[in-house]
């Protein structure tokens, strides 16, 4: 049952990852990357860092799926080929994250200071979002290959995400945890600042045909899309996964006091 489900989850990934690819392609043919640099280079960089966690995407959902169908052996090399394309394609995620980042902390400076220069700000702006991205993937590559020798490279019955692949890693679990929090509040952040901005800029001198605007409106509908695809379903997760866990430890809590009563008037008799 779980198998058939893990299945159908791969073939949708793979379905909707190539309907990403298509978009992206419509994209570049009506706009080049070229042409999107001139106007915003962070957004520019966003679309093209966008491809690498697309097909990572497609690459680990492919696996499982060959894997399910038993077309290639639950093998250590296999495991192993899993494990390091979803780490791979987990850090090209925290890429597209920082030059979201990037867009916003553009687009936020572009509306504050309309008449000052550009450009050298918006090259510093993607060049810091893309070190701290760097500087995550290479302490979290380090912890990694650190813990990597914990790694029992066998399939475990039931196992058909990286969650449960490396869940003796408390270490790992813990940083992809608290690196995506962070980043996701910082974009909610940058995304709610630049959001309201936008409003009061439109409010006060209209809303004219430019290239400016057109970026903006775009910037926009990231922001919402990451929020309705992304940032609330993150948090829902997570939010679900706490109370969960809170409610089985209560009831563990229950039961073990239970327990220990009915053992106390049992224990003399059991003198």
């Amino acid at each position: 049952m779980w198998a058939a489900l893990a299945i159908v989850e791969n073939v949708a990934v793979i379905s909707v990852s190539i309907l990403s690819g298509y978009t992206l392609t419509l994209i570049f043919t009506k706009r080049t990357p070229r042409a999107i640099w001139k106007d915003c280079p962070p957004l520019a960089f966003l679309l093209l860092i966008s491809t690498i966690p697309t097909l990572f995407s497609i690459l680990v959902s492919l696996e499982w799926f060959l894997i399910l169908i038993n077309a290639i052996p639950e093998s250590s090399k296999n495991f192993l080929t899993i494990v390091w394309s979803a780490l791979t394609g987990m850090i090209a995620i925290w890429y597209y994250d920082c030059a979201t980042i990037a867009v916003f902390t553009q687009r936020i400076y572009v509306l504050l200071f309309p008449l000052k220069q550009k450009k050298l700000h918006t090259i510093i702006i993607l060049v810091l979002s893309m070190l701290v991205a760097v500087t995550i993937t290479v302490a979290f590559t380090v912890i990694h290959c650190v813990y990597h020798l914990q790694i029992i490279a066998t399939f475990k019955p039931g196992c058909f995400s990286l969650n449960c692949m490396v869940q003796n890693l408390t270490m790992h679990q813990f940083l992809w945890v608290y690196i995506k929090i962070f980043l996701v509040l910082l974009i909610l952040l940058l995304g709610t600042i630049f959001t309201l901005l936008l409003r009061r800029h439109e409010a006060k001198f209209g809303s004219n045909l430019n290239v400016n605007k057109r970026v903006n409106t775009f910037t926009r509908y990231i922001f919402y899309l990451r929020l309705v695809l992304d940032i609330v379903p993150y948090f829902s997760d997570v939010m679900l996964r706490m109370t969960v866990s809170r409610q089985v430890i209560t009831c563990y809590r229950c039961c073990f006091r239970l327990n220990s009563n009915w053992e106390k008037p049992l224990a003399p008799m059991a003198s």
